[in-house]
């Protein structure tokens, strides 16, 4: 839902930046789930974050249970700097496969190299998750979500604004797994469509302790096509609380540059 977001920024700002190619850091996904230290958890609950990285993870939150995932971000690029915090994606758990996300609105910062700063609220996003397991080794998720015209004047789309997102892990072994993700969106402004994908690998340094690399991809209806890599560690502070730490550059020289991002997540 993280997409919803920095495509606002867009509006303001838009020989800056390519939309979809911020939510790097928003949206964000888990490293892939052995890299993820799940086995910190207890064997009964399985923990399972939606962030850091550009695809989402391909467990659901327990039934009846409450997951939030918050943090910080910032967009350095050439020109601008944006903040957004605090990125607040609440998740619950419905049935065994399926679960219900809602994205609160977002404090956005703008500052260009020259001229005043924006500041404001960007949209209000809801959507569901379900998941499926192909045996143990080998799991998927499908997201689906919309974004509502909440936000403020310069941070919304103005417009209902739908995103259909295919996540799939494999864990090789209990410490190596492998992630690809496959996005549609589609903006009221600028009025069109993009597709995006990710590859990831995820290594389990230790039971707390996940580190993960991933390239990113993005080709927006028009314009030109945006490479990104990325790197990024969870660690886990307790059996359902997860810090994060990731870091996205440009690698295509398009003109996106670079986003950090910090946060945490929590199972209630």
């Amino acid at each position: 839902m993280g997409d919803m977001k920095h495509r606002l920024i867009s509006l303001v700002l838009p020989a800056l930046t390519l939309p979809a190619l911020a939510h790097a850091e928003d949206a964000p996904a888990d490293a892939p789930a052995a890299a993820t230290a799940q086995a910190a958890a207890p064997a009964e609950v399985e923990f399972s974050a939606d962030r850091p990285g550009y695809a989402d993870g391909t467990a659901v939150v327990p039934v009846f249970r409450l997951q939030t995932e918050a943090g910080v971000t910032a967009d350095l690029a050439d020109h601008y700097k944006a903040y957004s915090l605090p990125d607040l994606l609440l998740r619950f758990g419905l049935t065994d496969w399926l679960e219900a996300r809602l994205a609160v609105p977002t404090f956005n910062l703008i500052k260009p190299e020259t001229g005043k700063s924006l500041n404001g609220l960007g949209d209000l996003g809801v959507g569901v998750k379900a998941a499926h397991a192909f045996g143990e080794a080998l799991t998927t998720s499908l997201v689906a979500d919309v974004s509502l015209p909440t936000g403020g004047k310069n941070f919304t789309s103005d417009g209902v604004d739908p995103e259909v997102e295919l996540n799939v892990a494999y864990d090789a072994t209990d410490r190596l797994s492998l992630g690809c993700n496959a996005k549609y969106a589609y903006a009221t402004q600028p009025g069109e469509g993009e597709v995006s994908g990710s590859l990831s690998l995820g290594v389990g340094v230790t039971d707390d302790l996940g580190t993960f690399v991933e390239g990113i991809g993005v080709k927006p209806a028009s314009g030109d096509a945006v490479i990104a890599a990325g790197v990024g560690a969870t660690y886990m502070v307790g059996p359902l609380t997860q810090l994060d730490l990731s870091f996205t550059t440009d690698v295509s020289g398009t003109g996106f540059d670079k986003t950090i991002g910090a946060g945490v997540a929590v199972l209630w």
